[in-house]
């Protein structure tokens, strides 16, 4: 019984042993492990923005530099206006340090715009923006087709020129008349020295003595117009008399050679 006893302690104080040794292990290389991941972790790269433009327009180069070499890095465009819009562009790089994009701004209303900076490298992310405004000059081109009509009679005679003028260069431009069982279409041309007015020659004569709808149709590109003005025909006709026969003279009787007279009422 007493060795019995002796055994359990011995084994006892081994335990203790152990454990006491586990612990002071631990205490001692855990914060080594700790300390050495840490240190291996990057910390946030820092991104400096190249310039830092107020007002853009165009076409420009957004360039950002990093502090250490990264492989990839994105920017974003996004609006400080509920009716602007937003996009993202991949970092264009060829060292890693210096990562840029060609930001079509024209592509974008006018407005003010935060363009942002970001990487993530091993679970760092790093970030930086400026804010710009965008101030393009608005292109006439970009505005709608708009026909304004210089000449609209609400009568016409004889020969009547019809001419309209557009806000911008187009592609074609046709006038369409149109009446009761009419449908015919004219070319527009245009007018010597102008580069906005069109115009056709309106002989009306070929025309019946009635309302007339005429129609300007232009396009440029997938683009089209369209205005209308109605005019009424009203040419003077002359009646022409229906020819008659009167015989001058008219004989009751006759014998041998007699000669009968008439005359009309116009040359035949």
């Amino acid at each position: 019984m007493p060795y019995k006893f002796l055994a359990i302690k011995k084994l006892d104080f081994l335990l203790m042993g152990s454990i006491l040794l586990f612990v002071t292990l631990a205490t001692i290389l855990v914060p080594k492990i700790i300390n050495q991941t840490r240190a291996e972790l990057p910390t946030s790269i820092p991104i400096t923005f190249l310039s830092t433009p107020t007002t853009v327009s165009g076409t420009t180069t957004i360039m950002v530099q990093t502090s250490s070499a990264l492989t990839s890095l994105t920017f974003f465009v996004d609006s400080t206006q509920t009716s602007g819009q937003s996009g993202s562009y991949p970092g264009v790089t060829t060292d890693g340090l210096k990562h840029s994009f060609l930001w079509n701004t024209t592509t974008y209303p006018n407005g003010v715009y935060q363009v942002k900076a970001t990487a993530t490298v091993n679970g760092q992310y790093s970030e930086n923006f400026i804010t710009v405004t965008l101030a393009n000059t608005t292109s006439t081109n970009a505005s709608p087709l708009v026909i304004t009509f210089l000449t609209s009679p609400t009568t016409a005679t004889g020969a009547t020129s019809i001419k309209i003028k557009v806000n911008k260069p187009v592609d074609q431009v046709n006038f369409l008349i149109t009446a009761t069982g009419i449908e015919q279409t004219f070319a527009g041309t245009l007018e010597s020295g102008s580069s906005d007015t069109y115009f056709f020659d309106w002989l009306t004569t070929n025309f019946p003595n009635t309302q007339h709808k005429i129609k300007a149709i232009t396009r440029v590109g997938n683009e089209t117009a369209e205005q209308y003005i109605l005019v009424s025909v009203q040419n003077h006709t002359t009646t022409v008399p229906a020819l008659t026969i009167e015989f001058l003279n008219p004989p009751t009787t006759v014998s041998e050679t007699v000669t009968i007279s008439a005359k009309v009422n116009k040359a035949v």
